[in-house]
């Protein structure tokens, strides 16, 4: 979303707001989502792969009645990482079975400086992550599933939450 036009991103934020919403209102969400907080993702199948990259949307949105404390910038980690605002969790499917996938043998956690905003009711922030990188950018071609784990619950005192799954499908080797 960085590199949009300025005049652009709010057109494409809302649109993206606008068709979570709607995919979330078919689901089980349906009946809860007056009082709740909203995580999703998604990812532009067409353009799912950016050279080397592979690129996964997200969206948080506050539909509680009081305001929610998140990072101005979110950090991204893998399985246990005690610094990370958002967990990701891959999955390839092997012989009809979703399996975890093993991050590259070298990824270590990092600490970085965190700055916190609000999420006002009904207020919003979307962004995007790169998945590759924290693969070595080597993903074998195959059909896989993701979801991001958001951890709320080290600024709020909420639970995590989980997105959505997103299945995609890599046509070759990155």
């Amino acid at each position: 979303m960085t590199n949009l036009n300025p005049v652009y991103k709010p057109i494409v934020t809302c649109l993206f707001f606008g068709l979570s919403f709607l995919h979330l209102r078919n689901t089980a969400l349906a009946g809860t989502q007056k009082d709740t907080i909203i995580v999703a993702i998604s990812a532009d199948t067409k353009n799912l792969l950016q050279g080397n990259k592979v690129i996964i949307n997200f969206a948080i949105c506050n539909k509680t009645k009081q305001a929610i404390k998140i990072p101005n910038f979110f950090y991204f980690g893998l399985g246990n990482d005690p610094y990370a605002d958002i967990v990701l969790e891959l999955q390839k499917k092997e012989d009809s079975v979703f399996v975890p996938f093993p991050p590259k043998e070298d990824y270590l956690p990092t600490y970085r400086e965190i700055a916190l905003i609000e999420l006002k009711k009904d207020a919003g922030k979307t962004g995007y992550c790169d998945i590759a990188f924290f693969y070595s950018r080597k993903i074998p071609s195959g059909y896989y599933r993701i979801r991001f784990l958001f951890k709320l619950s080290k600024y709020n005192k909420i639970n995590n939450l989980s997105s959505n799954w997103l299945e995609f499908d890599i046509g070759k080797i990155l």
